[in-house]
This record gives C-alpha cells, sequence and structure tokens, in this order.
C-alpha cells in the first residue's frame, strides 16, 4: 500500500551478508528480558542480512541526550559502513530463538539488521512476538551497539507495549500504550519510519503471522499519524493458490479502503482488512474448486447470481458470499459480526459489473422525426440502451422544408444546431443536503454543487468526446440562416454520467434533440429575445445497470465540512486564497479538489485541498493538503 513497504520489501529481497563477531550470539541471548531455554554451545552458524531503510538519516535515528542507556553518536561506529553491522540469524529449526531488527548504518547508508534472541521452545506465536516486540523496545546490547546496532526509542522501553493479538487468519494487532506518542525523537519521520521498519520485519518471520497492524491505543490511524503516513497493513507478497484470479473488493464493507493482501495461514485464503471490516477469500483451482453451498439471500456479486449466507457454525457469527464466474466458485467471509444486510449491500457493491444475470438484449437503433413551422428535425440514437460508461452516439439533422429563411444564431466557438439531452422519466431530483452551512463554508457548498444537470444530462458533441473537459462557448453571438431546403447536421455522444459525471440511475429516459431559432422569413429584430422558438424530436432510452443508493453531490460536500481533518485545511485556507474547485465522481469515489493560490493577492495556483471519500457508503478516504496541484485543463 506504501511506497515505504514496497522499497523495504525490495530491500529485504536483495540483502548482502557479512560475517559474525565472536561474542555478539552469547552476549544477544543473555539480554533475553525473559530466557525460557537451554544454552547453546556452537549451534550457529555466521550469516548477515541487511536490508535497506530509504531515506532514515544516522543522526535522527539517536534518542536526544538524557535517554537511559541509549547509543549516543559517539558511542557508534565511526565509519558507519553496512560491514560495521553484523547479522544473527538462527540456524534451521531453531525453535527456541527469534530475530530481532534494528537500525544501523550511517546517514547515507542506513540499513535494517537482524540480531537473535531466545524464548521457549515450546512457546506459541503470541508467546513469541511479545519477546520480540519487547526485544525491539528494549534495544540492541552494548556489544550489538559497538557493532552498529542503534536502538529505535530509549533502551528498556518494553513497558510500551499494551498487547498482542494473532487472528486466525494471520493478522497480528500490536498495540502500543499512548505513551508511545511522547516518545523521544520517535515523531520524526525517519527514526518513526525505522521504528515500523523494524516491527514489521520482526513480526513477519513468525509463520503464524501474515500481515502486522501497529496500534497506539486500539488505533492504527494514531500509531501512522506519529509518522506522517495513512494507516495501513504490512504484509508479505501473496502467492498464486490456485488457477482462478483473486478477485478484490472495491473497498472494505465499512466502505474504507483496501489494506495490503495477506494469506491466510494454511490455507489457499487471502484477507484485507481486520475485525468487523475483514475479508476473507478463498482462492481455490477450477477443477477442484469446492461446492457452492445451498439457500441463503440471492444476491448479484458482479452481475453474476450469487448469495448470501449466515454461517451459524463458525466462530465469531461469519457471514458467507458466494458466486461463480468464468468457471470459478468464489466463496467470501465477511466479517465477524457484520450484520447481514449489511453483508448484502457489501455482495452487491463488491466490485465493477462484468456480468448480468440475464442475457443483454441487443442494442437497436432506434430513430424520431418532428415536423413544425415548417422544420423536420430527426435524432437517431445507434441503440436503445446502455450502461454507465458505455457510449451512446446522437445523429441530428435539421432541416429548412419551409419556402423562406430561416434566422438562428449560434457562440462562434460552438457552432452546433442542437442540443442532445437525457431526461430520466419520470425525472429523480438530487438531494442536495444542507443549506445551513454558515460563512466560507455555505460559499463552498454554494459554488461546488452545481445544479446545471438537475434537468437532464447533455450529449456532448463528438469533436469534443477525447478533450475530457467540460465544453465552455464563447459569449459572441454569430446570426446564421438556414435557406430552403438545406439542412444541418450535429453529432454527439453521452457516456451515462450524471450530475458531476456519477452515473445515471438506471431508469427509463428521454433522448430530446431540439433546434432552436430566432424568425423565419425577415431577419429578427435587433433586440428580440435569442432561442424563443424550438423544435424537438424525442426517443425512448434506457439505462441499465445495478441500481445503486449513491451519495449525492451535496452529500458528500456536507460530509467534508463536518470532518474536522477538513475543516482545519479549510480554516488555514480564506477565501480570498480560493481560486477554483472541482467536485467529481471517479470510480466510486467521490472527489473534490479546492485550488489555492499563496497568498490572496496572487492569482498563480500553488496547492489543493484534496479529499476522496466513498460514493457508497460517504466514509472519507483521504484528506491532504496537495503541493503543486493544478485543476484540469490548466
Amino acid at each position: 500500500m506504501s511506497r515505504f513497504d514496497d522499497e523495504l520489501r525490495h530491500a529485504l529481497g536483495t540483502a548482502p551478508r557479512e560475517p559474525l563477531p565472536v561474542g555478539m550470539l552469547d552476549e544477544a541471548l543473555d539480554a533475553s528480558h525473559r530466557p525460557r531455554w537451554p544454552a547453546l554451545a556452537g549451534a550457529v552458524t555466521a550469516a548477515v542480512a541487511l536490508a535497506i531503510a530509504a531515506g532514515i538519516g544516522f543522526s535522527e535515528l539517536v534518542p536526544a541526550p538524557g535517554a537511559s542507556e541509549s547509543p549516543t553518536p559517539s558511542a557508534m561506529p565511526s565509519n558507519g559502513s553496512a560491514a560495521s553491522c553484523d547479522d544473527v540469524s538462527a540456524p534451521a529449526g531453531g525453535a527456541d530463538i527469534f530475530l530481532v531488527y534494528f537500525p544501523c548504518g550511517s546517514s547515507t547508508d542506513f540499513r535494517l539488521a537482524s540480531t537473535a534472541r531466545g524464548t521457549a521452545a515450546d512457546a506459541d506465536v503470541v508467546t513469541r512476538l511479545e519477546d520480540a516486540v519487547r526485544a525491539v523496545l528494549n534495544g540492541p546490547t552494548d556489544l550489538e551497539q559497538e557493532a552498529g546496532l542503534s536502538a529505535v526509542v530509549p533502551a528498556g522501553s518494553e513497558d510500551l507495549l499494551s498487547s498482542v493479538r494473532v487472528l486466525p487468519d494471520g493478522l497480528a494487532e500490536v498495540d502500543f500504550t499512548p505513551d508511545l506518542l511522547e516518545t523521544q525523537n520517535l515523531s520524526t519521520t525517519a527514526l518513526g519510519s525505522a521504528f515500523a521498519a523494524a516491527l514489521r520485519e520482526t513480526a513477519l518471520q513468525f509463520d503464524a503471522v501474515t500481515a502486522v497492524e501497529l496500534r497506539v491505543a486500539g488505533s492504527c490511524a494514531d500509531f501512522f499519524r506519529l509518522i506522517g503516513a495513512a494507516c495501513q497493513h504490512f504484509a508479505d507478497p501473496l502467492e498464486p493458490a490456485g488457477d482462478c484470479p483473486i478477485i478484490e473488493p472495491a473497498e472494505l464493507p465499512s466502505g474504507a479502503p483496501l489494506t495490503l493482501p495477506r494469506a491466510y495461514p494454511g490455507e489457499p485464503m487471502v484477507s484485507w482488512g481486520s475485525g468487523p471490516d475483514t475479508v476473507t477469500q478463498l482462492a481455490g483451482g477450477r477443477a477442484e474448486g469446492p461446492e457452492l453451498p445451498l439457500g441463503g439471500e440471492p444476491v448479484q456479486v458482479r452481475g453474476f447470481a450469487g448469495s448470501v449466507i449466515a454461517v451459524e457454525d463458525t466462530p465469531d457469527s461469519q457471514i458467507l458470499i458466494d458466486w461463480e464466474e468464468d468457471d470459478c466458485p468464489y466463496m467470501v467471509w465477511v466479517g465477524p459480526d457484520l450484520p447481514l444486510e449489511d453483508a448484502l449491500d457489501f455482495a452487491v457493491r463488491f466490485g465493477p459489473i462484468v456480468a448480468h444475470s440475464s442475457p443483454m438484449p441487443v442494442p437497436e437503433p432506434v430513430t424520431a422525426t418532428a415536423e413544425d413551422q415548417g422544420i423536420r428535425v430527426t435524432i437517431t440514437l445507434d441503440r436503445d440502451h446502455a450502461e454507465y460508461g458505455e457510449r451512446v452516439y446522437a445523429d441530428v439533422t435539421v432541416e429548412n422544408i419551409g419556402d423562406d429563411v430561416v434566422h438562428w444564431g449560434h457562440s462562434g466557438s460552438c457552432p452546433y444546431p442542437a442540443t442532445v439531452i437525457a431526461y430520466q422519466h419520470p425525472p429523480e431530483p438530487l438531494e442536495y443536503g444542507r443549506n445551513d452551512w454558515s460563512g466560507d463554508d455555505q460559499v463552498l457548498k454554494s459554488v461546488a454543487v452545481s445544479e446545471r444537470h438537475a434537468g437532464g444530462y447533455g450529449f456532448i458533441p463528438e469533436d469534443h468526446l477525447e478533450i475530457g473537459a467540460e465544453i465552455g462557448c464563447t459569449s459572441d453571438f454569430v446570426a446564421d440562416e438556414l435557406a430552403p431546403g438545406e439542412a444541418l447536421t450535429y453529432d454527439a455522444a453521452w457516456d451515462g454520467a450524471a450530475a458531476h459525471n456519477m452515473p445515471a440511475r438506471p431508469a427509463a429516459h428521454r433522448v430530446e434533440a431540439t433546434f432552436s431559432y430566432l424568425s423565419r422569413g425577415e431577419p429578427p429584430p435587433v433586440d428580440a429575445p435569442a432561442d424563443t422558438l424550438t423544435v424537438t424530436a424525442a426517443v425512448s432510452f434506457t439505462v441499465r445497470g445495478v441500481d445503486i443508493d449513491w451519495v449525492t453531490p451535496g452529500e458528500a460536500i456536507d460530509i467534508l465540512l463536518e470532518d474536522a481533518a477538513f475543516q482545519a485545511l479549510l480554516d488555514d485556507a480564506p477565501r480570498g486564497r480560493w481560486t477554483s474547485q472541482e467536485l467529481a465522481f471517479d470510480g466510486g469515489e467521490w472527489v473534490f479538489s479546492l485550488y489555492l493560490t499563496e497568498t490572496d493577492r496572487e492569482s498563480e495556483i500553488v496547492e489543493a485541498i484534496v479529499a476522496r471519500l466513498s460514493a457508497q457508503t460517504g466514509v472519507i478516504n483521504s484528506v491532504e493538503l496537495v503541493q503543486g496541484a493544478r485543476p484540469p485543463g490548466s
């Protein structure tokens, strides 16, 4: 999920090895805070594994003067080279030994190195993991410090560990006390990253641990806020478990973004999330896939027929979602303790629609003609139904079938003779949410939520299809004429987008092509109102797809204005710095961007407040200040 995690994983796979200094193993074993194992004599051979932790400086890793027994710059090796840090690796089958990782090196070449500690041979994984985390907190021994290893927190800090849990799906939850937030220097990005890296490698060495979540007082967000990052899991890469591909859900049941996937220990399964917000998927093969269970609530999953079943005989009241696609059976457990109605909702929004429970009818062209006031308007759609994202083309012809000239006008940059708009029938007004905000909040709400699409959804001229921006026509007026017997043509298209590019509701729609003009025969007076005479032709059209109760544009802005993190950024950006904004539906998320100048006296855009939230659940996925941002089309 993070670049840091990817770089660390790559570095661990390419680590060099160095010889073991005499005496380090004995001291390391003596340093175990709860020794439970017999002495080892000559059982360990030399082995070294150093891993680059990118961007971590030597001076930032050393606690401030006064921290008890913490290494100081003068106590560290003067060369700080990779060769000065020597790893101790446990021998094969060493059930009574685990590894502990510490940083080593210099500000220009900082690495992680492992050293050995002892535990009882029959200790369970929770006990072993507790011992390993406490060893990280207690820091390296004197001899290990002389070899180049350094502490990430003041030595003897084992009381900062609150609890350790290892869930059946391999997720290790390591929780620290709130005192961790006050640990000297830990809030620096480099030191915090080194601490997270050391814990990650120490925890993932155990076979029963497939991912680790670090917390402070039960909050993953608080731990990662300490090091300036978003909450995430650390996990090892997954190996293919069968012929059928793993299908990632679009999000977690709560609407939160996915964590890194992790393998389920001893089973061909993969999990995301934690607690009630967990998704676990069986990754079986085509031929040997399990039989799908019978019964349950019928549901559409990715457009395939499936079911949701409350599994009574599994721990923690898990719920099973099952379906089959491309000859592959899929079984997904959600929870524990997720309500059945929430599981049904999650099944519908599990991922993009790739199939339909019944065959889609073959699209057929539709056409309609209207004649009035000596003008004939004809519209032809290339299909009578489509889904969001599936392009529909409209061809419009306007003919003067009368005996005199038709006078009409258009923008100099948009010489289009007609407008083509899709209207839902019956219309469904958008819910724009609260209108009682005050001050800048109400101004932001007003400019962010546009009602220009409330009456219908416009087709885009074909010559604008690939521009990727909304059309802006110049305000100049060009008078034009349509002589008897002449015709005008107009080609446009629509991708099923409603307000702010959100999907139009699956429903019957009426597509209208309208030609507006000023007069027939004599030219209109200079002060004549424009576009008062119209002729409209209309065809029926159906928007298909899954009917999802999307968060509306207005509701999305209300959610952001109620968020403390968003308001904090808004408080630092007074209205004088606002330049432009954009609210756009993007892959199931609402993305709001408010572009800012440096001061209220400058016009150049330098940054933007960017917020993303699930368009299905309203859960805020991220709020950040982006430097060097530019609005679309700038």
